[in-house]
């Protein structure tokens, strides 16, 4: 079986143990657009990846990020 490479960083992201093989890596983001639906294996243990963790919260923060711009001295 062929391994793949995921990048994440630990600084964003939550573990969730659903059993003793099935666990869930949550993913801080203010969107789920990168959300799948197939799992990893690795070592016998299923993992699956979702985006979305805290999307209500990170999706208003951008949204006063950006009305903020047209306040700051230097926009670029």
């Amino acid at each position: 079986m062929e391994q793949k490479s995921v990048n994440l960083s630990p600084l964003n992201t939550r573990l969730i143990k659903h059993s003793e093989t099935e666990y869930e890596i949550l993913v801080a983001s203010s969107t789920k657009e990168l959300e799948t639906d197939i799992p990893y294996t690795y070592e016998g243990l299923k993992i699956k990846v979702s985006y979305g963790d805290f999307s209500p919260f990170l999706a208003e923060l951008v949204l006063s990020l950006s009305r903020c711009v047209e306040y700051v001295e230097n926009d670029h």
